[in-house]
Order: structure tokens, then sequence, then C-alpha cells
């Protein structure tokens, strides 16, 4: 794959030079294009087999004839209300009062195209335009929204149109605005409806605001859905500590406009206080203006479902997170997890109610703990950061059974340099240890290659993992895999499986391993797809792939009695379009059904 994109470069007073012109940067970029289905060493010498085509446009509000590149000027920035065209220098200027750079972008984004080639061109396949419009905020600024998504199909004769996806607004203030301030309320859209082409709608329905200018929390300390920000509002030489808002979801309503089935209401009840947390150091901000203003959201949120009206086949789930605000968290059946900062957004518990009343009983929970281990370490004069593996550990699983709790429980164990599992304790039944088992899954590595996803064996037991299995006897499979003709566990080095075995006896010290497939490395093409295999009699199957400019249009399998099954290919999407069958059949006699006057005749003439 392979990526293409624009640039876009301003000048700047380097190091306060005000008597020499203006020095180059790349002030933004977008992407132009992707393209897919290339192979390494070959990746822009080759044409792509499919492509995705993303086109731009000015952040414009004119018509289109006066939106061209070339027509942002002084006079006209007018016309690109969130442009911020004073920051931009002229080339072979000085850059007076542009001391440093800034970032920033003239371009929308208007359409996505997906391609495919034909010969040494690309034809259409589907195409997505955006529109846009510019929200008055009230104050003077524009903001830009995306309010339209049409769909159009360009595969075979003619093209065909979706209805329009239409996204609303609802227009709300971002600050907790304070009489005689003289900052605006700053009033953005949020995203309140989506009527979608299929003749459904969705409408979002958001919480009222928490906080007033009367009843703000300490900055240190808010539990509700407010923060504070520093900023210098215009005209301020000093920051000022303001509050802004956080909006909640109260409610998502799904309606069928056309076929009339009940609407889907999901209701969110946010349990608890809000969670927030010191910024982080960027090296950009000074410490003295880091606030708690990083969203960790609530501990535990109940989700109920209905069609609007309440009923006994309402449902609701109450969901518990980790935040990563430090101390502890304690779920349900007492046991206490670490809230970590690598583990902010985990779920650890799940409950499921009979029904979406608060009383109606508790019927099945779930506890989930976290493995995490640190990846990578970077330590800056400013702050230290780390990047963490985090994978799922310790699964509980409660059941309600009249007044007690049926339980299961797995928990997996991993590699802690590449994060992949390597064996799992499925304990069954809490209580009965006859149904314990363990997985152990290791892998063909080959490091220098970056080959690291290869299973090389999956044996499960019938004991713990902590236990000694009987291999005569606990062994409940054990398959292996070899790759690209090499033997058991030797570093692949494409990664195409030549063997594949299973388990068939063992005398307690070693197994016997019976076959599955078979293959040589010329048994698979350039994609690692398998043009031959063969079964544990030595039978085999052949598979032929036709590709026409780059793109799979037809596969047809030979297997050992020679019948065929060919499956064609929609070029567009790779969905099959038909597929057939024929098989070969030696000439063989063929009986034919007795008529009824063969019957007279065998039987001889009549008596009478």
């Amino acid at each position: 794959m392979s990526y293409f994109y624009g640039k876009e470069t301003n000048y700047y007073t380097q190091g306060l030079k005000t008597t020499e012109n203006g020095k180059p940067y790349t002030r933004g970029g977008y992407l132009k294009r992707a393209d897919y289905g290339q192979r390494v060493g070959s990746v822009y010498s080759t044409p792509a087999a499919a492509r995705v085509v993303f086109t731009t446009d000015e952040r414009c509000l004119a018509a289109a004839a006066d939106c061209e590149p070339g027509d942002l000027t002084d006079a006209t920035a007018a016309k690109w209300p969130d442009v911020p065209w004073d920051r931009n220098c002229k080339v072979d200027t000085k850059c007076a009062g542009q001391n440093s750079p800034t970032f920033w972008t003239r371009k929308k984004l208007s359409k996505v195209t997906t391609q495919i080639r034909y010969g040494t061109g690309y034809a259409d396949v589907d195409s997505w335009d955006l529109g846009h419009l510019f929200t008055d905020n009230g104050d003077g600024s524009k903001s830009l929204w995306l309010n339209t998504i049409k769909h159009t199909g360009h595969a075979g004769s003619g093209t065909a149109e979706m209805p329009s996806v239409e996204l609303l607004g609802q227009q709300l203030p971002n600050r907790v605005d304070k009489p005689g301030d003289n900052i605006q309320a700053m009033n953005r859209f949020r995203l309140s409806a989506v009527d979608n082409d299929t003749g459904g709608q969705l409408d979002v329905v958001y919480r009222d605001t928490e906080c007033t200018a009367g009843s703000l929390p300490a900055a240190d300390a808010s539990t509700k859905a407010c923060y504070p920000v520093k900023w210098n509002p215009p005209g301020e030489t000093d920051p000022v500590t303001d509050w802004f808002h956080k909006y909640l979801v109260d409610k998502v309503v799904q309606t069928d406009l056309t076929g009339g089935a009940p609407d889907m209401v999901n209701q969110y009840t946010y349990l608890g206080d809000a969670g927030w947390k010191m910024a982080k150091a960027d090296g950009i901000s000074d410490d003295e203006y880091r606030t708690r203003s990083d969203w960790r959201g609530y501990g535990k949120v109940r989700v109920t479902n209905s069609d609007g009206s309440v009923s006994a086949s309402d449902t609701r789930t109450e969901h518990t997170y980790l935040r990563g605000l430090g101390g502890t968290v304690t779920d349900s059946v007492g046991a206490e997890h670490t809230d970590a900062e690598e583990l902010s957004g985990h779920e650890l518990e799940t409950a499921t109610y009979n029904g979406a009343y608060t009383a109606d009983k508790l019927i099945s929970k779930t506890v989930n703990s976290a493995w995490a281990k640190v990846t990578a370490t970077r330590v800056k004069s400013w702050g230290t950061t780390k990047a963490y593996y985090v994978r799922p550990a310790t699964t509980k699983s409660y059941t309600a059974q009249g007044n007690n709790w049926i339980e299961t429980s797995t928990t997996t164990r991993y590699d802690s340099a590449t994060g992949r599992p390597t064996e799992t304790d499925d304990y069954g039944r809490i209580g009965v240890s006859a149904d314990n088992t363990c997985t152990r899954t290791t892998y063909a590595d080959n490091s220098t290659a970056h080959i690291l996803s290869m299973v090389a064996r999956v044996e499960k037991v019938a004991v713990d993992c902590a236990g000694t299995p009987d291999r005569k006897t606990q062994v409940l499979s054990d398959d292996r895999t070899s790759y690209d003709g090499l033997a058991f566990g030797a570093p692949p080095v494409k990664g195409d499986p030549t063997q594949v075995e299973r388990l068939v006896s063992h005398n307690g010290t070693a197994g016997t391993y019976q076959t599955v497939t078979a293959a040589t490395p010329a048994d698979f093409d350039k994609f690692g797809r398998p043009i031959k295999v063969t079964d544990p009699a030595g039978n085999y199957t052949t598979i032929e792939y036709t590709e026409t400019d780059g793109l799979t249009t037809k596969k047809v399998e030979t297997n050992p009695l020679t019948w065929t099954t060919t499956t064609e290919y929609v070029r567009s999407w790779g969905a099959p379009l038909r597929t057939g069958r024929h098989e070969r059949q030696a000439h063989r006699p063929r009986l034919r059904r007795p008529r009824p006057h063969d019957l007279r005749l065998a039987a001889g003439p009549s008596q009478g």
C-alpha cells in the first residue's frame, strides 16, 4: 500500500531575522490517494490494482467559480471564514510578525472515490460526495459542518445513486458563560440526528449541562461534567481560568420512517462522579497552564433498551470501567483492581438484569481483569511517556441459578516481549476440577523478517496449566504446523503452511502425529494462496486463479476425481458472482425403467 499527499507551504521569520525573507515550512497537508495491491520493492514503480482517491476543495463559502485555489487573497479572505489567512506569508517577502510556524489548512475533503485498474487506466467503483456548510456561531465566526453524504455506484453500465445521508446538528454553548465577562459563549454544533439512506432516522438527545457560573466545582477536584482551561481570551494579556461544558448523551432513538417498526431507544444513566485528570505534559504548554481537563468518564454507566415505552421486555445492563485515576476499584464480588493509567477505558464488569427496572433481578455478570506490559519508554525533560500492551487476563462469569451463582473462569497469559497469548486456563465451573483444561500456543518466529504471528503448535490438555498432564490419556488435541517446507519449529521464510499435523497417540514420552495436509513451497502462489492441497492419503486438489489487472476474477478448483468447481468474482468488489460445478464421468451402462408393455411380454400370453 502507498500513500500520496498534497503539501501546503507557508513562510515565517526564522530566528527573528526580520531583515531576511521568510523561511519555508510545511504548514499543512492532505491525503490525495491510497494505492492497494502492490508488492514490496515495487510500490511506486508498478500500477496498483485498486486505489482510493480523496478529492479536496477550498474551505470557501462563495460560488465554486469564485473558490478556485488562486482566488484566495487578502481581499477575498472573508470567503474562507475559518482559514487564518492573517497567518499567511507570501514567498520572497519579509514576514513581519510571523515569528514562529503556524499550522492550518485551506482544504476540505469533498469526495471519496474507489477505483480499480483497467489496463493503463482506472474505473470508478463507488463514490461518496461530502456536502458541507458553514454554521453561524452567533459571534461573527463560522465553523465547517459535514451535512450530507451521497453514495453513488459506478460499476457496470450507468450509475446508481442512493438517497443522501443527512447529518443534523444542535447548537450548544462550549463555555460556561458568565454574565458581563465580554467573552462569547462559543456556540458550536453537535450531532443531533442522522437521516440515513434506507428510510431510517437516528436522534441523539443530550443531557442538560451541570455547571453554571454560580455553581462551579473546584478547579483541582471537579466531579461534574465541566472542566477548567487556562487561556487568553481576545484582549487579555494574561491567561484566565475559564470553564467549559462536557456534553453527555442522554439517549439515542432509532426510528423506522418507512416500515413502521417500533422505535429502538437506548437510554444512558451515568452513576457516580465524573472523572477528570491533569492534562498530560506535552513539552509545549508550561506546567502552570495545565489543568484537570483530561476527560476520564464515569465509573459506571447503566444502559436501558426499549421501544420508548415502559415494558417487561425492556432490558438493562450496567457497565463498570477503569479510568486510570489511581487507587483501586472494587468489583461486585469484592476483588480490588488497580486503576492504572494504562488501563483507562478498560471495561471491568458487565451486569445484565432481567428487565429494565432498578428492582429487577440480576441474572448474569462478567468480571474482566487486564494484563499490561510496558513496551517502550521515552524520557524527556518535561516528562516520561510509556507505551503498553494491554490484554484481557482473567474473565469470571456468573450466572444466577435460584439464589446461587454458577461461576466459570478463564485466564490467559501472554508473552511479555510480543503480547501474544501463550497459554489459556479454562477452569470451567469453579469447584469442579474435572472440567479444567489448558491450551498452550507456541509460535514459529523469524525476528529478522518480522514474522511473529505464525502459530507452530496448539496443544489442549485436560488439566489446568499448573498441573502435569498424563499425555497418554489427557491430551484433548495437539496440532502442529510447519512452514515453507522447513522442519517443525524452524523459523519461517515466507509463512506458507506446508504441513499440518495432528496427534493420534502418545505413549507418555513421545507423540505420534498424522499428516492432515502436506505441501511444498511451490504449492503456494506469490500471494500465499494455496494452488495445490494434498490430503493424508496423497490425493490432491489443485486451485488456479485468474488475475485481471491485478484483481482475482476467477478461481478453478479441481479435486482428486478431476471434478472442477469454478467461481467467478465481481471484479469491482471481489464478491462471488457465480459458481459452477463440472463432473467428469466415465461412460457406464444406464438402466431404463421397464414400460408397462415390457412387463406384459415378460409374463407371457394371457390365459383366458
